[in-house]
């Protein structure tokens, strides 16, 4: 009944083009089932829900979880276009004023719910609430400290230090990169994120390669450079554009949304023949699109000024497709390593991943190598184990 009433939603929007401020109200008014009191309760608090990182990943845990059986519920202080998905497993909560979000709790309190996994130092300011309502705190530590500065949130880092039961980091870099800005003042661990996403069947390269050239109309015969993410700053959306720019002899591929601007910006310097061998698709309509795009790549290259681990690294990796990063820049560097999986780039510039790059491809026998390398890293990222892991804490506190 739930998943009708979704399509129905999905179809009402569809029609009279509603926005998605009207799911808030889902919760109170079809999706409102009593927990039953032998069920396995938690809750899940995220701070938007954009088809970005970590909503993505809390999205995983939140189905994981509910095939699991558990009684999952979803507190997100902004709406957005992943909510339809949560509420598939889950009964999401949009609550943006402290107030509601305490009622909220007290509610979910008193059903039984014990647990609580904070999606983000972006959602720590209200921990203090979810400590006052008794529910143990694991806190999911994704932002890097730049990210944590220039947002703003160094008080939500101290905040969700102080009242979060365990902080759970992706690598020992972004832990570090924490303790630069605050000092942990709970229990921490480092539990290295699942590989969530998978094809039903790995597809052919050869076969995934010929139906990229002819869905994108690629050259013949060029090596095939991609990046999924979101188009902005932080994931070197301009550096990707750049290096389209100045090497013509590849294509080069942008899978998700982007910050129109940042391409203005970008793209100011170069007449449009010098970027016809760019592609900006949006996002992938499947699963079975994307490690499509995997299997028929040469390259992920990973123009990310600051990524703390990266589940676009390990969906490359599980496709046999070798990864170009940036010295320094983040935590998938414990398993990107140069000439081994991947290739790192020593300077943070257009040129130096060009090289990277180039160091890859040259080599047929060292590419063939590192790409069965890579594949071999993916299978040791179980989703479940990394579920299970954050789930065990519980039992510690």
């Amino acid at each position: 009944m739930k998943e009708f009433y979704l399509r129905l939603l999905a179809l009402l929007k569809k029609k009279f083009r509603f926005e998605y401020y009207w799911l808030k109200y889902l919760p109170y008014v079809n999706f409102k089932i009593d927990v039953v009191p032998e069920s396995k309760s938690v809750l899940l608090i995220c701070h938007e829900m954009t088809k970005t990182g970590a909503p993505v990943l809390l999205l995983h845990i939140a189905k994981h979880l509910a095939k699991n059986g558990w009684d999952v519920h979803v507190i997100t202080k902004l709406s957005g276009p992943l909510i339809p998905e949560f509420s598939v497993f889950s009964r999401v909560y949009v609550v943006k004023h402290p107030n509601a979000f305490k009622s909220r709790l007290e509610f979910l309190a008193e059903q039984g719910v014990e647990h609580a996994i904070v999606n983000s130092v972006a959602s720590g300011d209200w921990t203090p609430f979810i400590k006052q309502a008794g529910m143990e705190i694991v806190t999911l530590v994704h932002e890097m400290a730049n990210v944590i500065d220039v947002l703003g949130l160094i008080p939500n880092a101290e905040i969700i230090s102080r009242n979060s039961d365990f902080l759970v980091f992706p690598s020992n870099y972004v832990r570090e990169s924490f303790e630069s800005v605050t000092k942990i003042q709970c229990e921490s661990r480092i539990i290295t994120q699942g590989l969530y996403l998978k094809p039903d069947v790995y597809p052919d390269k050869a076969f995934a390669k010929s139906r990229l050239r002819d869905k994108f109309k690629l050259r013949k015969n060029t090596t095939i450079i991609i990046n999924v993410a979101t188009g902005n700053y932080r994931k070197g959306f301009d550096i990707f554009i750049e290096m389209a720019a100045k090497e013509q002899g590849k294509e080069f591929i942008w899978v998700g949304d982007y910050d129109a601007r940042l391409y203005n910006s970008a793209t100011e310097n170069y007449p449009a023949e010098k970027l016809s061998n760019l592609r900006l698709p949006g996002y992938l309509d499947s699963k079975e699109e994307l490690f499509e795009l995997y299997a028929g790549s040469d390259v992920l290259a990973l123009t990310s000024r600051e990524e703390p681990f990266g589940s676009i690294v390990l969906e490359a990796f599980s496709s046999g497709l070798p990864v170009a990063g940036f010295s320094g820049a983040g935590g998938f560097q414990d398993i990107v390593k140069t000439s081994e999986t991947g290739w790192l780039a020593a300077e943070f510039t257009p040129d130096s991943m060009l090289m990277a790059i180039n160091s890859l491809v040259d080599d047929e026998d060292l590419y063939l190598e590192i790409s069965e390398n890579a594949r071999s890293v993916s299978e040791r990222f179980d989703f479940s184990f990394y579920v299970k892991s954050i789930f065990d804490l519980y039992e510690r506190t």
